[in-house]
């Protein structure tokens, strides 16, 4: 049985793992300007140490149709309208994921967690 974000081709089965569409909407996300940066969460923090790149912050679910949720944290850099700058990375997150995966985008939600210079 496949979810919707398998496909099915003539080869067999392609599977999309959470952590490839999360480290798609980061880069994504990060396009934007006025984004400083994606915000962490205690596992990233560790993982950012170690000098390794880990986009567990992001929250990617799917529902019981196959379609994703996404929860981006992000950290906007100071003197930028944070709705402006949540609107495109949500617009830009959703033309890259629907780009390059095909799967069905059902919302995503931008949790600002930091306001910084730079």
């Amino acid at each position: 049985m496949t979810n919707r974000n398998d496909s099915l081709t003539e080869l067999g089965t392609i599977k999309i793992h959470r952590d490839s569409i999360a480290s798609i909407a980061a880069i994504a996300s990060t396009e934007i300007e006025g984004v400083k940066c994606i915000g962490k969460n205690f596992r990233s923090g560790l993982w950012e140490l170690v000098g390794k790149k880990d986009y567990s912050a992001i929250r990617v679910e799917f529902d019981k149709n196959g379609e994703v949720c996404l929860e981006i944290p992000l950290v906007v850099k100071y003197n930028f309208s944070i709705p402006d700058v949540a609107t495109k990375v949500q617009e830009n997150v959703r033309n890259s994921l629907e780009k390059m995966t095909n799967i069905i985008i059902k919302d995503i939600g931008i949790n600002v967690q930091a306001i910084e210079k730079g």
